[in-house]
């Protein structure tokens, strides 16, 4: 072989390994990428050590306990779990819902004609919206939004007796 193939052969050696290395770490996501977040501009990197931590409850202030289990266990299926001096404990397949009809000494007051709950919307997962909404509506509960198609999901809102708004959404084929 003479020095010019020699040098063309390793050029062309050194560059399928740098693609292959391309190739490797181009598939590797930077940490905050992995969840499809991206730092912002100064932003201090740090490796991420932890996972996002699972929901283990929502508690809700009611105005009455009987009301709102009537709604989350007659409609939803929520088991009860625990009940006494205002507060009840109510289980879900993967989220619990708590009801307390006190409020924390920490908060500021506010008129309780102020809706609770605005700009938090908690979505039940259903097999069918349509006939949820009907059932519901059937038992006096306040549709919010009607039924609507959208590219991923169907989805409605539905006020609980203290009107707190959830969103009621079946998933897309």
């Amino acid at each position: 072989m003479t020095g010019k193939t020699i040098s063309l052969l390793s050029m062309l050696i050194m560059g399928l390994a740098l693609s292959v290395l391309f190739l490797i770490y181009s598939h590797v996501p930077y940490p905050a990428e992995a969840s499809g977040a991206r730092p912002q501009a100064g932003a201090e990197i740090v490796q991420e050590k932890h996972k996002a931590p699972r929901i283990h409850h929502i508690l809700l202030e009611v105005s009455s306990l009987e009301k709102s289990i009537a709604f989350y266990h007659g409609q939803f299926g929520f088991e009860v779990t625990s009940e006494r001096g205002g507060f009840a404990t109510m289980k879900g397949d993967n989220v619990d819902i708590y009801l307390w009809e006190k409020r924390w000494d920490w908060e500021k007051k506010r008129d309780d004609k102020v809706q609770k709950g605005l700009g938090m919307y908690p979505h039940f997962l259903v097999d069918d919206v349509e006939a949820t909404v009907k059932r519901l509506r059937d038992a006096g509960y306040e549709i919010v939004q009607e039924p609507r198609g959208y590219w991923a999901f169907t989805e409605a809102f539905v006020a609980d007796p203290d009107h707190y708004t959830w969103a009621l959404i079946k998933l897309s084929k």
